[in-house]
């Protein structure tokens, strides 16, 4: 049996070239996420937030923010306003990340190339 989650409205942002390829693909597979925002995270407060405000993000509501392999990318003080955007705005917040950690292996060299 799977598990059912009381999920009100879920909110993918991406970049404006991966939401182009992300919306033909849900498109293809009858797939329709409750909102795919366009933005740029390093400019979270000034865009991706009237953005999400403008697709009815409630924060009064119980709130998970997920990051997979995203903060990496930006800077640590981006970061930093990211997360404590959600602090000062959100009543309830939790905040689940996958980070890749650079390693020895392949995948490690990969994101090493990628982001070096």
């Amino acid at each position: 049996r799977p598990l059912r989650l009381p999920i009100g409205k879920y909110f993918e942002v991406d970049l404006d070239k991966v939401v182009r390829k992300k919306r033909l693909a849900y498109k293809r597979h009858e797939v329709s996420p409750s909102a795919l925002i366009s933005g740029d995270l390093e400019y979270f407060e000034d865009r991706v937030v009237p953005a999400l405000l403008q697709n009815n993000f409630d924060a009064q509501k119980p709130t998970i923010l997920i990051s997979e392999c995203c903060f990496m990318y930006l800077t640590i003080e981006s970061v930093a306003a990211i997360l404590d955007w959600f602090r000062r705005n959100c009543s309830s917040v939790v905040v689940a990340t996958f980070e890749a950690s650079i390693g020895s292996d392949q995948f490690g060299r990969n994101m090493h190339d990628n982001i070096g």
